[in-house]
C-alpha cells in the first residue's frame, strides 16, 4: 500500500481534539502498537469494562482499507492494522462487520466511529439525509443509543493527504 504521511498525526490531533471536547479516557495507538490484538483489546477491556449505559465511545482510525470480492458475489471490507497483511486480510485485518459488533457490545449509549481509510463505507447500512436539523431533532437523536460510521470514501478512492492531515481527517476536525 501507498505509505500514508499522516495518519500518526491525524490519530494525535484528533486526540486532542476529543480532549478538548471533554472525553476523560482518550487512548491513542500509534505504529507499532495499532496491531489487530491492541486495537481489539482497548475497545474489549479498557473500555468496554469502564463503559456505562450514558457513555458515549468515539473511535477513530486512519489508515488502510481494502475491499476483498467473496466467492458467492458481493464484497466485504476490512481495516488494515500495522500487523494487517493484505493478502490474508480474513485472519490479520479487521473486518467493517467486527466494527458493528463492537458497538454492539460496548455498553456505552452512543458510539461514533469516524474512518479515514481509503475503501468503502462497508459498514453503513443506510444513508439518512435529514431534511432540517433543528434543537428537537438533535434532543431527539441524543436520547436513543446509536452505533454510527463515518467513513472517508468509497471503493478505489485513494487517500488525500493536505496540509499534514489525510482530507478526512482535517476536515472533521
Amino acid at each position: 500500500a501507498d505509505r500514508l504521511n499522516y495518519a500518526v498525526n491525524d490519530a494525535q490531533s484528533v486526540a486532542a481534539a476529543l480532549r478538548g471536547l471533554g472525553f476523560t479516557h482518550v487512548r491513542t495507538l500509534l505504529d507499532q502498537d495499532a496491531t489487530k490484538a491492541r486495537i481489539e483489546e482497548v475497545i474489549y477491556q479498557d473500555f468496554k469494562q469502564r463503559m456505562g449505559p450514558t457513555d458515549r465511545l468515539f473511535v477513530f482510525f486512519a489508515g488502510h482499507g481494502i475491499s476483498v470480492p467473496l466467492p458467492r458475489g458481493g464484497e466485504e471490507g476490512y481495516l488494515i492494522p500495522v500487523d494487517g497483511d493484505p493478502q490474508r486480510p480474513e485472519i490479520t485485518a479487521i473486518p467493517m462487520d467486527d466494527i458493528r459488533k463492537m458497538g454492539k457490545r460496548v455498553p456505552a449509549k452512543h458510539i461514533f466511529f469516524a474512518v479515514d481509510a481509503c475503501f468503502s463505507g462497508f459498514a453503513i447500512t443506510r444513508d439518512i439525509r435529514p431534511e432540517s436539523i433543528t434543537d428537537v431533532a438533535i434532543a431527539a437523536a441524543l436520547e436513543e443509543p446509536v452505533v454510527q460510521v463515518l467513513t472517508a470514501g468509497r471503493k478505489g478512492q485513494k487517500s488525500i493527504e493536505e496540509e499534514g492531515h489525510g482530507l478526512f481527517t482535517r476536515r472533521l476536525l
